[in-house]
């Protein structure tokens, strides 16, 4: 949502050619795949494995994520390069808007508001039954 509100902000024009008719600046795809690549990243590495998954104490464990997400985010930003549905200045933004809100949501979240998605999960867990 911060994407799109700012892309309706600064209102830069995406590529010429492009069929696409909304702004371009930042990137909401590269914002958006960034997001996710840096939050997983974080916690995979810095966040305890959780008690039910049973996996082993191999370094892998923490390492697999982030060889996995990052090339995956990186060929998401890219491809909007490639097909001209933004420039690499976008793109660059939106990466840069993604990593930096997965940063301070990743924060909040081990400052307290995890707490929150303790509720979250034992009311799940009550509500389906498992």
């Amino acid at each position: 949502m911060l994407a799109k509100k700012l892309k309706r902000m600064i209102r830069q024009p995406r590529p010429v050619g492009t069929d696409k008719v909304t702004y371009g600046m930042p990137s909401t795809h590269s914002a958006a795949i960034t997001f996710y690549a840096v939050y997983i990243m974080l916690a995979a590495n810095l966040l305890p494995i959780h008690p039910a998954w049973h996996f082993p104490s191999s370094p892998y464990v923490r390492v697999i994520p982030s060889v996995i997400s990052l090339p995956w985010a990186t060929g998401v930003s890219l491809s909007r390069v490639g097909l001209h549905h933004h420039t690499m200045s976008q793109v660059g933004a939106g990466c840069l808007l993604g990593a930096i809100t997965a940063g301070v949501w990743f924060k909040l979240w081990i400052m307290g508001l995890n707490q929150w998605g303790a509720v979250a999960e034992t009311g799940l867990h009550n509500l389906l039954g498992f």
